[in-house]
């Protein structure tokens, strides 16, 4: 029997984020639930998890549980890693975190079912990933890297972001030149147009022969930028469109394996829908997409990962899903 370290970094504590709250947190646990959930009732496996406050996620009892305080997290995923034959490895992009905790991996000899470390590095850089996209002719925000650009020269109201940031984590409308963080931080930022429109996902997984759909969700948020869920899947004809977009988008990224997530701005037509970014690992729409079906969605994604011949699995009922978990059927 195979073994598989299934770590989300926040809910492990690594790197010291147990004090991390709000949505990342909230959002950390339920990803890991119900993926342990699903891998549990997947053959020829022994999977083991890392957790910091094991009451705020359910473990089945098949899966391998070692507790972790914020010293010795990092080096119990170390040495894991040494011990086990694969990885899926799930965390926030902040600070080159998704990146390290990859290269660890592949430096341990581990096979990744989640993004290896030349997509996780061109995707979790919101600039290099705008510029790649861009030189394919893929329609994205316009917008720079902060310090790279004559601010009193942007149109504004803009949006800033952390250029490696995830869950929408110090992203806030600036109104005037004069509202922008002090400048010895403009190094962290990207700064961009700001755009109206119908937020939206999709979701993939991905093998050496490319991306296969999982499926498509809508996006709801509190204000302009408090993701707080969505339901599955879209509208047929904004599905159509969102998946003809996020094909070319992950065209043109590298091969990679695991599940990968496009998200988007739909406009009144095709021609102004957008792709914002790219997530390069589980995203919270894996709530939605699993209550929506009733194939067992982590088996897809390993199998689309070992080159088994999966097609997207099919929608059963459409259901509403909050960042915590919480699933209600449309």
């Amino acid at each position: 029997m195979r073994r598989m370290l299934v770590v989300e970094s926040v809910s492990a504590c690594l790197r010291g984020d147990g004090h991390v709250a709000g949505n990342l947190a909230v959002e950390g646990y339920a990803m890991l639930t119900a993926l342990l959930d699903d891998l549990s009732q997947v053959d020829g496996w022994q999977f083991t998890t890392i957790l910091h406050n094991s009451g705020a996620c359910v473990v089945p009892d098949n899966v391998v549980v070692l507790h972790a305080t914020e010293s010795d997290a990092m080096s119990q995923f170390e040495r894991i890693l040494a011990e086990v034959d694969a990885a899926w490895i799930v965390a926030p992009e902040i600070d080159g975190q998704l990146l390290e905790l990859t290269q660890l991996a592949e430096s341990a000899g581990c096979t990744l079912y989640s993004p290896d470390s030349s997509f996780v590095a061109v995707a979790s850089d919101k600039t290099m990933t705008a510029n790649r996209l861009q030189s394919q002719g893929i329609r994205m925000p316009i917008g720079e890297r902060l310090d790279t650009i004559d601010t009193s020269q942007f149109l504004y109201p803009a949006v800033l972001k952390v250029n490696h940031g995830a869950g929408s984590l110090d992203m806030r409308r600036i109104e005037a030149e004069s509202d922008l963080p002090p400048q010895s931080e403009w190094h962290r930022f990207r700064l961009e147009e700001l755009l109206l429109g119908s937020p939206a996902s999709v979701s993939f997984a991905c093998g050496a022969c490319g991306p296969v759909l999982i499926g498509t969700s809508n996006q709801n948020f509190e204000g302009l930028f408090a993701y707080t869920g969505g339901s599955v899947p879209l509208p047929p004809a904004l599905a159509e469109r969102a998946t003809r977009l996020a094909r070319l988008a992950m065209n043109a990224m590298p091969t990679t394996f695991g599940y990968v997530g496009v998200d988007l701005m739909l406009g009144d037509d095709a021609s102004s829908d957008v792709v914002l970014e790219i997530n390069p690992r589980l995203t919270t729409s894996y709530l939605g997409h699993r209550a929506a079906r009733d194939e067992n969605l982590a088996q897809f994604v390993i199998d689309v990962a070992d080159g088994v011949d999966r097609i997207t699995p099919k929608v059963a009922r459409e259901v509403a899903f909050d960042c915590d978990g919480k699933i209600s059927t449309r």
